[in-house]
C-alpha cells in the first residue's frame, strides 16, 4: 500500500515537473539574480523569479527519482535520452573553460529536467496515461498563442501588412519579448495536428470544423510569413493528401480547395479588412476597386534582403564555424552561438557545435538520425495500409521539428521544440516502438 501511494505522488510530481518546464520557458538566470539585486520586484519579475526557481527547485529531486529506480532503467529502452543527456552534459565545460557565462546553466538543468522527466515516466507511466503530456502541451500552446494576443490588435491598426513577421519591441508577457514569426507560425501548425491526435473522434464527426480550424492556422501561418514553416506547412499538405487517401478526382479537388485555395483566399480577405479598418481609423475611405486591392496584395511583403535568399543566416553560420575551430573539441558551452555571434546559430548542427564541440555534435546528429529513422520506419511501414492515427500525427510533429531545425536552432536548445520533440519521440518510441518490438 506504501508503494502504491509512493507511485502515485511520484507521477503527481512528474506531472508537476513537467508543467514547471513548459513554464519555465523564457526565464534565465537573471530572473533569479533579480531577488537578490533589487529588495522590491514588481508582480511580472517575482512571477518570472518563481519561473525560473521551481525549475531549479526540482533538479535534485527528478536525480532522487531517477537514481531510486536506476538499476531498472534499460540503457536501449532510453535510447534518445542516453544520447540527448550526453550532449547536453557537452554544453557544460566551455562555460567554465572560456568567458561563456556560468548563468547559462539553468538551461543544461532546464533540459536535462526534461530528459530526467521522461525517464522517469517510462518507469511509472502506461499508455494511456502518458495522453496527459499531450494534452499539457496542447494547452500551453494554446496558452502562448493566446498570450500574444497584441500582435493581431496591432496588426489591424498600423498600415503595415508585415506585422506578424516583423520582431516588435513590446512586452509579450510578464515582461518578456514576444516570439518571432516562425516560432508562431510553428505553434500555430502543431497546434492544429495535436488537435487532430486529441479530439480525432471530434473531428471524424465534426469534419467542417477540423477544416475550419486548419484554415484559421494556416492563414496565420501566412500572415507570419515565416517561408520556413509555409514550407513546411506545404511538406505537411503534401503528407496529409496521401494519409487521408483523397485520390479521386473530385476528393482531390475538394482536398485541394480546403487547404491551399481556403487559406488564401482568407489571407486575402484579412488583409482587406485590415485596409478597411486602418482606412476608417484613420478618417480615409476605402473601396474595393481593382487598384486598391493590388496595393493592399503589392504592401504584403516582409522585408527581406535581397542580396541573400537565407536572411543572414549562411553568413552566421561561417562565422561561427569559424570561430568554433578556436574550441572545436568541447566548444563554448550552452548558448555558445550568442556567445560568438550574439544571436540565434539559426541552424540545429551549428548550435550543437558552438555550444558542445564536435563531441556533442556527435551524440546530437546520432539522436537526430535515429529519431529520423524511427519516424520513417513507423510511417513507411504503415502508410500504405491503415496508419494509426496516433504514429501518423506523433510522427508528423518529429518530422516538422526536425525540419525546423535546418533553419532554427530547434530542439538542439531548450525550449518549445525541446520539450514537444521529446514528449512525442518518447511516446513513439517507448509505447510505439520499444513495446511493438518487445525491446527489454
Amino acid at each position: 500500500m506504501i508503494k502504491k501511494f509512493s507511485s502515485s505522488y511520484v507521477k503527481i510530481f512528474l506531472i508537476i515537473s513537467y508543467i514547471i518546464c513548459w513554464l519555465s520557458i523564457s526565464t534565465n538566470f537573471d530572473d533569479l539574480a533579480l531577488m537578490v539585486k533589487i529588495p522590491n520586484l514588481t508582480i511580472n519579475e517575482n512571477i518570472n523569479f518563481f519561473r525560473q526557481f521551481l525549475n531549479i527547485c526540482i533538479f535534485p529531486i527528478l536525480i532522487m527519482i531517477f537514481l531510486r529506480r536506476v538499476d531498472e532503467i534499460s540503457f536501449k529502452n532510453n535510447l534518445i535520452f542516453f544520447l540527448s543527456f550526453f550532449y547536453i552534459i557537452f554544453q557544460i565545460p566551455g562555460l567554465f573553460i572560456y568567458e561563456n557565462s556560468y548563468k547559462n546553466m539553468v538551461y543544461v538543468i532546464s533540459s536535462l529536467n526534461v530528459i530526467f522527466i521522461f525517464i522517469s515516466v517510462n518507469l511509472y507511466f502506461k499508455k494511456n496515461e502518458y495522453l496527459i503530456f499531450i494534452k499539457i502541451t496542447f494547452l500551453m500552446l494554446v496558452l502562448i498563442l493566446s498570450l500574444n494576443y497584441k500582435v493581431f490588435i496591432y496588426f489591424f491598426t498600423v498600415e503595415s501588412n508585415s506585422v506578424f513577421y516583423i520582431f516588435l519591441d513590446y512586452d509579450y508577457v510578464l515582461g518578456k519579448a514576444g516570439p518571432r514569426s516562425t516560432g508562431t507560425s510553428r505553434s500555430w501548425l502543431l497546434l492544429f495536428i495535436l488537435s487532430n491526435f486529441i479530439f480525432i473522434r471530434f473531428f471524424s464527426k465534426h469534419r467542417k470544423i477540423k477544416i475550419c480550424l486548419y484554415v484559421l492556422c494556416a492563414t496565420v501561418i501566412l500572415l507570419s510569413q515565416s517561408r520556413t514553416i509555409i514550407f513546411i506547412l506545404l511538406l505537411f499538405v503534401f503528407l496529409n493528401y496521401f494519409y487521408e487517401k483523397k485520390f479521386n478526382q473530385i476528393s482531390f479537388f475538394k482536398y485541394f480547395s480546403y487547404y491551399v485555395c481556403y487559406p488564401l483566399l482568407m489571407l486575402l480577405l484579412i488583409l482587406l479588412l485590415k485596409a478597411n479598418i486602418y482606412t476608417k481609423l484613420n478618417n480615409q475611405s476605402f473601396t474595393l476597386e481593382k487598384g486598391n486591392i493590388v496595393t493592399v496584395i503589392d504592401k504584403f511583403k516582409r522585408p527581406i534582403d535581397h542580396q541573400t535568399f537565407s536572411s543572414g543566416r549562411m553568413n552566421d553560420w561561417a562565422t561561427i564555424v569559424n570561430l568554433v575551430k578556436q574550441s572545436v573539441i568541447f566548444g563554448f558551452g550552452s548558448q555558445g552561438d550568442r556567445f560568438l555571434i550574439d544571436q540565434s546559430a539559426s541552424n540545429g548542427l551549428i548550435y550543437a557545435l558552438s555550444s558542445s564541440g564536435i563531441i556533442g555534435l556527435f551524440f546530437f546528429i546520432t539522436l537526430s538520425i535515429y529519431c529520423f529513422w524511427l519516424v520513417i520506419r513507423k510511417l513507411s511501414t504503415n502508410f500504405l495500409k491503415t496508419l494509426n492515427y496516433e504514429d501518423y500525427y506523433g510522427s508528423v510533429v518529429i518530422l516538422i521539428i526536425l525540419a525546423r531545425s535546418v533553419l532554427e536552432s530547434s530542439y538542439a536548445v531548450f525550449g518549445v521544440d525541446w520539450i514537444i520533440f521529446y514528449t512525442f519521440i518518447n511516446y513513439l518510441y517507448k509505447f510505439k516502438f520499444v513495446d511493438d518490438n518487445g525491446i527489454k
